[in-house]
Parts: structure tokens; C-alpha cells; sequence
């Protein structure tokens, strides 16, 4: 059975034990594709909910990606202008990410992005400042979270 399948019906029977743990196989899933019947049979409240997980995850992506690495104080080696080119290229780089951002997305994908940045920096500054950002994304972007949240309607008096 596919996630989406038990999810669903998790979702039309209220099973909230079970929705939650499916709601992070869900990530890979391609909304556009959902059908009419899934939608239906998970009405709107689970609906929402798998809407926003997705929407959650893409827009704390490009959050955290923006930042570029911190510059550091000039050398006779590498100057303002010479930290900007990092600063560029982090800018390039990132925005490739974000364009087509995934709640799926791998952190061996950030890496694949983003590591060959440091093949064209000569100042070991800026590399270890690359490389210090790198770790920085992949930790925050691991801990965004991969489960759809649910908090109890409010109980009427």
C-alpha cells in the first residue's frame, strides 16, 4: 500500500498515531498528482495539513539557505572584493536550490551544490568559512520537521 493510500486513510478515519508517522513518507510525494479520491477522502483539515508540511518544509529551504558564509577581516590575500566572489557564488548556488526546492530535497544534494564552491577559492579562510555554512545548512535543514503536526481541535463547552 502507498503512503498516500494510508494516509488517507488514516486521514478519513481521524487515526491521528497513524497520520502523523505516514505524513513523512510523504515528502517525495508530488502534490499536482493527488486525486480527486484522495482528496475527498481526506477532507480538508488532513488535506491542509499535508498541504502545509510541504509548504513548510520548501519555505524553511530557502530560509535558511540565503545566508552566505560570513565574511572575515581582509588579509593581504583576500580583500573585500575577493570574499564578495564567495558571497556571489553562495548567491548563485543557493538560489539553484531554491528554484526548484523539494521537501525532499537530500542534504547530499545541498552538498553537491554548494561543496565545488571551495574549488575556486585560493584563501583557506573563505574555505573553512564555506565549509563551516555547509555544515550549518545541512544541521538546521535536518532538524526542519519531516512530520505533519497535529494539535486537537479545541474541545466546545
Amino acid at each position: 500500500m502507498a503512503p498516500i493510500d494510508v494516509y488517507a486513510l488514516a486521514a478519513a478515519h481521524d487515526l491521528y498515531d497513524l497520520a502523523v508517522p505516514v505524513s513523512s513518507h510523504l515528502l517525495a510525494f508530488a502534490l499536482p498528482s493527488l486525486t480527486d479520491e484522495h482528496a475527498a477522502r481526506m477532507g480538508p483539515l488532513y488535506l491542509r495539513r499535508l498541504f502545509f508540511l510541504h509548504l513548510g518544509r520548501t519555505d524553511a529551504l530557502k530560509r535558511i539557505l540565503l545566508p552566505p558564509p560570513p565574511p572575515h577581516a581582509p588579509t593581504s590575500t583576500c580583500d573585500f572584493t575577493e570574499q564578495k566572489k564567495l558571497t556571489r557564488a553562495w548567491a548563485l548556488a543557493s538560489a539553484y536550490l531554491a528554484w526548484d526546492a523539494r521537501p525532499d530535497l537530500s542534504t547530499s544534494s545541498m552538498e553537491a551544490a554548494l561543496c565545488p564552491l571551495g574549488n575556486h577559492l585560493s584563501c583557506d579562510v573563505c574555505q573553512k568559512a564555506l565549509g563551516e555554512r555547509i555544515k550549518q545548512l545541512i544541521v538546521q535543514w535536518s532538524v526542519v520537521r519531516v512530520r505533519a503536526v497535529y494539535f486537537p481541535a479545541p474541545q466546545s463547552c
